[in-house]
């Protein structure tokens, strides 16, 4: 089927008709096309050194189609690459997988290291390659034993089961073979295994030996990996001009994919290799016009969209070639397209270029399109966006997370929540996702089982899962642990000194609400100015890194006192005046309450009254509740039963209580000059405002 696929292709174009009896048969003729298989094979090798590769293509279809199996080997190699334009890799492993059916060694291995690797897009499919790349080594295909080496090696990962192991002995003892057997690409890939140490001891000299020795056999990639190695010292003394050297080496000769690695690193700040922008440029720019890299395409649309030092940017340049990367179908380029319409304030342009890259099998672009869908409100985007994030979530952790909290939260009031199934997929990213998602999962899933959502409440439970959250690095569960050991729950026995540990862990970690939490340990638990020192240097460090609440928790403790030093209004008053400016929410309200009472500034209810309805209007619930209580009563504005009640009424919802009992005051006529809001007749109406506010 696929060879009358690809006649019926070859015919439609016009590169049939050289053939004896060209295409009038409707199919080529067996017994001649065979006569004259290795005619047109030799004819294809021919065109390919001339540099026309279309040529090249038609005189290997009409030998492939004669049963050739070389000649489908080359229409895979044509295909994969980008000598006929945009790289088609599907093609090229069906036309691949058409030499494999005969044993041809080298379609084994390519077929093998397609699905292996995920070349061109395509997902990676391990299990499926192992069975090519053995059959490839069988038939004695040198380099695919370092593609099996690999296979197995990631199969084993760092997991010391006896399976693991079994897979562990027999990767590194392929890629030996074949580094004994002076193969470069093995030599790179073990260098990569002695130099990370996850599989055997690190050894870091042995990696630059092998490193050296790929770069003699031609294996460019292993040229990345030892300018590093100059760079830091590592395995060999620190010699910068021998990385420069290398740099030089892969600008000048190297292949068009590892100038775009070249160049990514360069364009990576925590990279060892230097930071440079302009030359990372040049090597994209090359890469893209001379070799038709798709990813150079896709690297310098970006940097031409973000700018970089020495690299301004260059919005219509950037745009041009994501196009032409998203022309070819990656992914990537066409979601980027989106995130640039979704930066210029056009979200509906944005999906649709999401929606696309999605359907190229972008799994992020799904999620972005999912984010979007969900900011409409409406229960028809609302369910697509679900359908997108289980489409791809099983093998996508931030889909997978995604999905878990739009189950655990709902969407907007369009879904309900459903907290078994968000537990159930925080248990799927805890069980098989990366570390870091895992990790986030774990945290997420906690906080689930310490609340009871979907399940039972279990505070042990939720313990230890913070505990192996916060041992997998995720700082929030660190702070998550302080809290639960500060103030103790029911199965779980207050412990002051975890708790410092472990708001003290998070702070390391970069959570400032681990500041915010040592300081108010300390106002708490210290003595003397030594202790309010530092508390204030906390609440400081946490305002400085974002958590802008701390300005708010400042200023109560120097209103209140601490750890046996008076409080002091003014102190208060400066801290309050910070976090308003900051916008906290609750600052207006704090303020307000200094002029309510008097403290540290004249008593002033006009003033406190706009101050509260400042921060009403700013979305507190207290403030919200104290609006109500002085329009009720009268103070700083005339009274306004029916305004006060409006008030009372929100800050309720918002589970003020005490707005419930004053509003049982307004109704009994207990407040207020005018009694219960019944009756006819007209009403006197009240701006709540104060005059200048």
């Amino acid at each position: 089927m696929v060879r009358f696929r690809l006649f019926s292709v070859l015919c439609a174009a016009g590169l049939m008709a050289g053939t004896l009896g060209g295409c009038a048969s409707g199919a080529p003729d067996g017994f001649w096309a065979r006569g004259l298989a290795g005619h047109h094979y030799t004819e294809g090798a021919r065109r390919k050194l001339e540099g026309d590769p279309h040529a090249a293509l038609g005189a290997w279809a009409r030998a492939a189609e004669a049963g050739h199996a070389k000649a489908w080997y080359q229409l895979a190699h044509l295909y994969g690459s980008e000598a006929l334009g945009p790289r088609d890799q599907a093609a090229a492993l069906t036309y691949a997988r058409e030499a494999a059916q005969g044993g041809f060694a080298p379609a084994l291995h390519y077929v093998g290291a397609s699905l292996l690797h995920g070349w061109g897009g395509l997902d990676p499919d391990p299990a499926a390659a192992e069975p090519f790349l053995r059959r490839a080594v069988a038939a004695d295909m040198g380099r695919a034993r370092a593609d099996l080496g690999v296979l197995l090696l990631n199969r084993a990962g760092g997991r010391q089961d006896p399976a693991a192991w079994s897979a562990r002995v027999e990767g590194l003892s392929l890629l030996r073979e074949a580094v004994a057997d002076d193969d470069p690409v093995a030599a790179w890939r073990l260098g990569a295994v002695l130099a990370e140490g996850t599989h055997v001891p690190r050894d870091p000299a042995r990696a630059v030996a092998l490193y050296a020795d790929a770069m003699e056999g031609g294996e460019f990639r292993a040229a990345l990996p030892l300018a590093r190695r100059h760079v830091l010292g590592d395995g060999i003394a620190p010699d910068p001009a021998a990385a420069r050297a290398l740099l030089d080496r892969i600008e000048r000769a190297g292949p068009g994919h590892v100038r775009v690695d070249l160049a990514r690193a360069l364009l990576d700040a925590d990279d060892p290799l230097p930071f440079d922008p302009p030359r990372a440029r040049r090597l994209l720019e090359r890469a893209a016009t001379e070799d038709g890299r798709v990813r150079a395409h896709v690297a310098l649309g970006k940097l031409l969209a973000e700018g970089a030092p020495g690299v301004a940017p260059d919005p219509a340049a950037a745009l041009s070639h994501l196009r032409t990367a998203a022309a070819a179908g990656n992914g990537e380029a066409t979601r980027y397209v989106g995130v640039l319409l979704e930066d210029q304030g056009r979200p509906d342009a944005a999906l649709s270029w999401f929606l696309e890259a999605a359907g190229q099998g972008h799994a992020h672009a799904a999620v972005e399109a999912a984010r979007i869908l969900l900011d409409r409100g409406d229960s028809a985007s609302a369910r697509q966006a679900v359908a997108l994030l289980a489409g791809v979530a099983a093998d996508h952790d931030p889909a997978a997370l995604q999905l878990a909290r739009v189950a655990r939260d709902g969407a907007g009031g369009t879904l309900p929540p459903d907290p078994a199934l968000a537990r159930r997929w925080f248990e799927h990213v805890r069980r098989t996702g990366g570390r870091v998602a895992a990790a986030q999962a774990t945290n997420d899933l906690a906080r689930m089982v310490l609340r009871g959502q979907g399940g039972p409440a279990d505070a042990r439970a939720a313990l230890a899962l913070f505990h192996d959250a916060a041992a997998a690095g995720h700082a929030w569960a660190a702070l998550e642990l302080g809290r639960l050991y500060d103030t103790g729950v029911p199965g779980i026995a207050q412990d002051r000194q975890a708790a410092w540990h472990w708001f003290r862990e998070a702070a390391a970690r970069g959570v400032a609400q681990g500041h915010t939490a040592l300081a108010k340990a300390l106002i708490r638990d210290g003595q003397g100015p030594e202790a309010i020192r530092q508390a204030f240097a906390h609440f400081e460090r946490a305002a400085a890194e974002g958590h802008a609440w701390a300005l708010v928790e400042a200023g109560r403790a120097a209103e209140r006192g601490a750890a046996g030093q008076p409080g002091d209004p003014a102190v208060a008053r400066a801290w309050y005046e910070r976090a308003l400016a900051e916008g906290v929410d609750a600052a207006p309200g704090a303020l307000a309450s200094l002029h309510e009472r008097g403290l540290g500034v004249p008593r002033d209810d006009a003033r406190a009254l706009a101050l509260y309805h400042q921060g009403a209007r700013a979305g507190n619930a207290w403030a919200t509740y104290k609006v109500g209580a002085f329009v009720a009563e009268g103070r700083g504005t005339p009274a306004d039963p029916d305004a006060a009640r409006a008030w009372l009424t929100a800050a309720r919802a918002d589970g003020v209580d005490q707005a419930a009992d004053m509003l049982g005051r307004l109704e009994r006529g207990e407040v207020g000059p005018f009694g219960p809001a019944t009756g006819s007749g007209p009403r006197l109406r009240i701006e709540v405002r104060p005059a200048g506010f």
